[in-house]
């Protein structure tokens, strides 16, 4: 269950326009979903379907809360990288060195798609052999009007990787900083809001875990 941690992803938003920002994506049958919120003062609220792993940012600090545990593990993303490599040095050091000596993927542009009315450059993903996916991993709007959700996805995506012992993915980064994803690894920007936030949505539902408790609660997984 831990190696799912991985994925997580959530950032600190400097700087964002002074409106809530709310956005949600979602698969064509809805079986995955992701629903981001932002506030004006930088806060951030990030929820994976089914609504078992959060992702939070108070104060410049970043939090994944995960239900998937019982109770349910609220870590700050440093205590939490610390304890998966920590874990994986000693249970599957092998895996983590291979981890580490990961290629990059490496994206083509192709062409423009229209997502839910939206338009942008589609991104697909290219094999070591040369072979482009049918289907774009990414597809990138330059629309201004939506470029504050656009800098919270980059965000996101790169705080996420801290949590995983594979190295940096320039090319997706460069890709995502340059607009706003309106569908992203099969999800479509379905939505986007800036209606006022309530400010309760941005609270920990606990205290974050101590260092210890985060190495016994992976161990046991």
């Amino acid at each position: 269950m831990w190696r799912g941690l991985f994925f997580a992803s959530l950032a600190f938003l400097p700087g964002v326009a002074n409106a809530d920002i709310t956005a949600i994506y979602s698969t064509p049958d809805a079986s995955k979903t992701l629903k981001i919120e932002v506030a004006s003062n930088g806060n951030l609220r990030s929820e994976t379907s089914p609504g078992t792993r959060l992702i939070f940012l108070r104060g410049g600090m970043a939090f994944v809360v995960d239900r998937h545990f019982t109770p349910p593990m609220v870590a700050s993303v440093d205590d939490l990288r610390s304890a998966i490599f920590e874990l994986l040095a000693k249970v599957a050091p092998a895996a983590l060195e291979q981890a580490k000596r990961a290629p990059h993927r490496v994206f083509v542009m192709k062409g423009t798609q229209v997502v839910q009315g939206r338009s942008g450059d589609a991104y697909y993903e290219q094999a070591p052999d040369g072979t482009v996916a049918v289907t774009p991993f990414v597809v990138i709007s330059r629309d201004p009007a939506i470029a504050s959700l656009g800098r919270a996805m980059a965000e996101q995506f790169e705080q996420g990787e801290k949590l995983s012992p594979s190295p940096p993915n320039l090319a997706t980064r460069e890709i995502l900083r340059s607009g706003t994803p309106i569908l992203i690894n099969g999800m479509e920007l379905q939505s986007l809001s800036d209606a006022a936030i309530d400010p309760s949505e941005f609270e920990l539902p606990a205290p974050k875990d101590t260092p210890q408790q985060l190495r016994e609660r992976l161990a046991k997984q």
